[in-house]
């Protein structure tokens, strides 16, 4: 339909000018021409480019590493992004194209303004809003036999096991599915800036069971 598309290309117009969070799922890995690898997000069926490097899956400067060692980065950041399928992804409209109605987005620029919002300022009490001890919901991202990933509010962790019941889990595929989402209690949050954040989460002790 096209009047709903061009509502949908006016949106993301919009949030380019206006600087909003949009999201969207996590629908593919491309290639380009010229051989950089993209994510690709479906933005209500349309399509959103994030460059790897715009994603926040690694933290170490790739201009730096050797050819071996950006292959294998390379190669792990792909297998992690094809685990991730299905998955919600926050971004910031960075550029857009009327012709082809092509967007290109960044994941790291949302995830590092959410963090700022939820765990660095304050209400006008002098609290935080995510706190540790608090309750709150999260977005599974990527789901392996004894390990999830989850995403809170722009802070990812990986809960294993044990930290996800009280009883024995021999699968958590069976439980746990990329795009749930579910409570998880903040046990430990460190760092003081967008860049070193980092929590520790777990699922089991928000069920009394």
């Amino acid at each position: 339909n096209e009047e709903r598309e061009a509502i949908i290309w006016h949106d993301i117009q919009n949030a380019y000018h206006t600087h909003r969070i949009l999201t969207g799922m996590l629908d593919g890995v491309e290639q380009t021409k010229s051989g950089m690898t993209i994510a690709v997000v479906s933005y209500k069926g349309l399509r959103v480019a994030i460059p790897l490097k715009e994603m926040l899956l690694y933290t170490e400067d790739t201009s730096v590493l050797p050819h071996h060692k950006l292959m294998n980065l390379m190669d792990q950041v792909n297998r992690i992004l094809h685990a991730r399928l299905g998955s919600e992804v926050d971004f910031v409209v960075k550029g857009y194209d009327n012709e082809d109605r092509s967007a290109v987005g960044s994941r790291k620029e949302a995830m590092y303004r959410k963090r700022q919002t939820f765990y660095l300022d304050t209400d006008e009490m002098g609290e935080h809003l995510i706190y540790e001890g608090r309750v709150v919901q999260a977005r599974v991202v990527a789901v392996a036999e004894k390990v999830i990933r989850v995403e809170v509010f722009g802070v990812e962790a990986s809960i294993v096991a044990r930290g996800l019941s009280w009883e024995w889990i021999g699968d958590a595929r069976d439980y746990f599915s990329v795009g749930d989402r579910i409570l998880v209690r903040v046990l430990k949050i460190n760092g003081s800036n967008q860049e070193d954040l980092s929590i520790r989460v777990d699922v089991r002790s928000v069920s009394t069971t």
